[in-house]
C-alpha cells in the first residue's frame, strides 16, 4: 500500500488523486468510520478539508475551519498527534461541527509535517469510544508522511506555475 501511494504521489501534480488513494489504502489498514485531510492555509489562518470519508462515502472537501476555533489546532501547535479515546462536547470547539454531527466518540488527529512545517492534519474518528489502538496510531503516524509529501509537492507545483505566470 505504501508503494501504491508512492507511485500515485510521483505520477501526478494533481493533489486529489493521491489523497483518494491514500484514504482508500488507510481505510484498509485502520478501521475508522471517519477519515479526513485538513490542509492548513497559513495566509488565512484556516483549515480546508481537502478530502474526507464517512462510512465509506468519499467527499472532496470544500469546508473551511478557522484555526482558533477547532480541535485540530492542538496537533498543529504541538506538532504531535492528539488522541481523544472518549471525546465529549467539552473537547470540541465551535467549528468542529462536522465531528459533532457525525457522532464521533473517539478521535485521532495526526499533524501533516513536511520540511519541519505543519501543512495540516489527518483526522480519524470512530463512532465507538476507545477505538484506536497504539499500533493503529503508529500506522497513521508513519503513513501520514506520504500525505505530507504529496501536499508539499502540490504546493511547490502551484508556486512554480504562479512564478511562471508572473514572469510571463
Amino acid at each position: 500500500m505504501l508503494h501504491n501511494t508512492d507511485i500515485a504521489i510521483l505520477s501526478t501534480t494533481d493533489r486529489k488523486e493521491p489523497l483518494k488513494i491514500f484514504l482508500t489504502n488507510l481505510k484498509r489498514l485502520i478501521d475508522a468510520d471517519y477519515i479526513s485531510i485538513a490542509v492548513f492555509d497559513h495566509e488565512n489562518d484556516r483549515f480546508k478539508i481537502e478530502m474526507s470519508s464517512f462510512l465509506n462515502c468519499l467527499n472532496e472537501g470544500g469546508e473551511t475551519i478557522h484555526f482558533a476555533s477547532t480541535i485540530l489546532k492542538s496537533a498543529i501547535s504541538l506538532k504531535a498527534s492528539q488522541y481523544y479515546p472518549e471525546i465529549n462536547e467539552d473537547d470540541l470547539f465551535p467549528e468542529d461541527i462536522d465531528f459533532k454531527e457525525k457522532g464521533l466518540k473517539s478521535l485521532l488527529i495526526v499533524p501533516l509535517i513536511a520540511k519541519g512545517l505543519p501543512l495540516g492534519t489527518l483526522n480519524l474518528g470512530n463512532t465507538k469510544e476507545k477505538r484506536f489502538s497504539k499500533e493503529e496510531i503508529e500506522v497513521a503516524e508513519r503513513y501520514v508522511l506520504q500525505v505530507a509529501i504529496a501536499i508539499d509537492n502540490s504546493n511547490l507545483w502551484e508556486e512554480m506555475q504562479n512564478m511562471f505566470m508572473d514572469t510571463v
